[in-house]
Parts: C-alpha cells; structure tokens; sequence
C-alpha cells in the first residue's frame, strides 16, 4: 500500500473563524474513526501525546498547569471532563495567554474534535491572520491523525522539520490557503486576507520571521 500524503488529511476539516468581543476564534473540526475514550487518552495521555504532539509536564486535571517540555508553553487547565471537553490557558512564552478548548463528540462514523483557539485582537493578528495559529493546529491534527495509524511521521521531531520537503511544503501552503478562505468566508477583506494567509506560509517555510 503506498503511503499517504500528508495534504490528503487537509480535506476532511472544517475551518472557521468568529469573533470574541475584542478577540478572535480560530476554529478547527476534524473527524477520526476511534471512539471518544480512545482519542480521548491521545490527546491527554503524556505517552500517547510524547509520539505526535511533544513532552508533556504537569498535572492534566482542572485546576492543574501543564507545560509543553521541549517548547516552554505552559498554562492552566480550565476543564478536564474525560472524555469530552478540556478547556486551558496557552502561554506563548511571554505573549499574552490565549484560550484553547477540545471538545470531543461520538458520531456514527466516529469521534468529531472540535478545537477553538481564542486569540487576542493584535498586531500580530493583523500581519498573519488566522493561518498563524491554524497551520500549526492543522499540523498538529495531522500528526495526530498519522499516529493513530501508526504512522512514525507522527513523531513531533519529523513534524517539525515539515517544510524541508515538498509535500510537507504543499501542505503548509494548502493549510494556509484554506484558513485564508475561512477568513474572507467571516467577513475579512479578500486581498488583505490572502496577504496574511501568503505571510503566514511564508514563515512556515520559514522564509519570513514575524516582526
């Protein structure tokens, strides 16, 4: 069986974008065959999070704080209702902290995860748009999705290094064309919006750093 490109994965996600009083919600919805209680433990297990997302410190339960080993991030878990929702605080190394919140919901054809990241209305925003954080969660999600399959590519050392090949380069460009549609779809001006989304992959494939 041959193995299958990473931007095959992009199309079965939802993305939008909303407004949250002088903020923004970047929102991304995924579908997976397990059961809520199996991605549930991927997505919180410190082992199973180790193979697609990266080291995980901390007490993941309400109240506790957590912190992302290899790349500082750190916060505050909010909510942790297994295997439904968890709700915390993402501390951008210095940034002001944004909101991130899973929500789980079993289907039929599986287990759908809806991810909302609230981020604050910045300059930042304005430069990079809503790709700035929906790459790196399209990236994410992807990996996540490959280590359910068993797939090593998952593993976070090969994801970090995604745009030194050209079908990790196309999925950054895909990714970032399609949160620049989801921009203009809530109301952002077309040329601005495919300014940021360029901008954004641009950075990605690391050829332009965020002023």
């Amino acid at each position: 069986m041959s193995e299958i490109r990473i931007t095959e994965l992009l199309s079965d996600s939802e993305r939008h974008v909303a407004e949250k009083e002088e903020a923004h919600v970047v929102v991304l919805e995924k579908t997976f065959g397990e059961p809520a209680d199996d991605l549930w433990r991927a997505l919180t297990d410190p082992g199973h999070l180790a193979r697609w997302f990266g080291r995980v410190e901390g007490d993941l339960r309400s109240g506790g704080r957590y912190r992302l080993a290899d790349s500082g991030m750190e916060g505050e878990v909010r909510t942790c209702e297994s295997p439904r929702h968890l709700s915390l605080t993402w501390d951008d190394r210095g940034e002001a902290a944004s909101e991130l919140t899973l929500v789980l919901t079993e289907g039929q054809d599986g287990t759908t995860l809806t991810l909302r990241h609230t981020v604050a209305e910045n300059e930042h925003w304005r430069t990079f748009g809503p790709a700035a954080v929906g790459v790196g969660w399209d990236g994410a999600l992807t990996a996540l999705a490959l280590s359910l399959r068993g797939d090593e590519r998952a593993d976070p050392s090969r994801m970090a290094r995604i745009h030194e090949t050209e079908d990790g380069r196309a999925f950054i460009d895909e990714s970032a064309q399609a949160w620049g549609r989801a921009h203009v779809a809530a109301g952002a001006d077309e040329g601005e919006a495919r300014t940021a989304a360029r901008r954004t992959a641009s950075f990605y494939r690391g050829e332009e750093q965020p002023g």
